[in-house]
């Protein structure tokens, strides 16, 4: 599974992020408006890409 975050806030169209872990928790802020976002990473490994767009994709790896 593949997961774009872009902010949700409205009038934000931001898609870029500061990324910090909190415990079990993975913490995207905005770097636009701010707002935070969490995922619980305590379920699966999580690689994290990006691309050109500069948007963020979480990609957890699930056991075979």
């Amino acid at each position: 599974m593949i997961r774009t975050v872009v902010c949700e806030k409205e009038g934000c169209s931001g898609n870029t992020f500061l990324i910090e872990t909190q415990g079990n928790n993975l913490v995207l802020t905005c770097e636009h408006c701010k707002s935070k976002y969490e995922f619980d990473i305590s379920y699966y490994d999580f690689i994290i890409l990006s691309n050109c767009s500069k948007k963020l994709s979480v990609t957890p790896s699930l056991p075979i």
